[in-house]
């Protein structure tokens, strides 16, 4: 990872600038029913779940920011809106021994995109879920793509397109190069006037360190004789 990335706990100074990526990335002129955090929401998120409200910088420039909850498993996994879930975005619906790790927001600054900073949230996310002992990663991904074909295919014949390569979406083809596989589509998610208020469920199980080393231990055993040698 180039050495200029960072990922840390949000801390209370980095409050103004996170709101400032969150206007970057939500612009009010075109995402005007989006709420975006408000200075005592972030707080509130720190009071709940400290340890899951992440910033990534660049070269020292917070340029990023996750909010994560845990969640029970099979509530995630059952049809739901963004606010339900979140409790409007208070995260009072966190359950400390939840054993699912749920992506509540993720944004990257526009200004320094394409170097690396949203792989780097989600391996800090992955790396939380395995502190927390959570078994699975959890979000409702936006599809922002699908405003440009909504008015000729629905929302599952836009996410087929996805899944069988014929379409990329900028958002949730990025997750599932991250790992994620989609489990549903979910309605009325959120108010996102470029997804048509449609997310796609995805998730990824969380491999613990006893199973990696487990894995590539295998690999070695089960590699052709010639692979192994020198």
């Amino acid at each position: 990872m180039d050495d200029r990335i960072d990922v840390r706990p949000l801390e209370r100074s980095d409050i103004d600038e996170v709101i400032r990526i969150q206007h970057l990335v939500y612009p009010p002129e075109r995402f005007e029913s989006v709420s975006r955090w408000s200075p005592r929401y972030l707080a509130m998120h720190r009071e709940v779940f400290p340890e899951g409200q992440l910033v990534v910088t660049y070269d020292g420039q917070v340029a990023g920011h996750a909010v994560t909850q845990l969640v029970e498993l099979d509530r995630a996994f059952a049809e739901h809106s963004w606010a339900e879930l979140t409790g409007r975005g208070t995260l009072r619906t966190h359950r400390p021994d939840g054993d699912a790790l749920y992506g509540v927001d993720v944004c990257v600054s526009p200004e320094l995109r394409g170097k690396g900073l949203g792989k780097a949230l989600y391996r800090a996310r992955l790396a939380l879920a395995r502190s927390v002992g959570a078994g699975r990663i959890v979000a409702g991904a936006r599809i922002p793509g699908y405003c440009e074909h909504a008015d000729e295919m629905s929302a599952a014949r836009y996410l087929d397109a996805i899944l069988s390569g014929r379409q990329q979406d900028p958002t949730l083809s990025f997750q599932l190069a991250q790992g994620f596989s989609p489990v549903r589509l979910l309605p009325s998610y959120f108010p996102d006037p470029e997804s048509h208020d449609w997310a796609v469920l995805i998730a990824r199980p969380v491999e613990r360190a006893a199973d990696l080393v487990a894995e590539r231990r295998g690999r070695l055993i089960t590699a052709p004789a010639d692979a192994r040698a020198g």
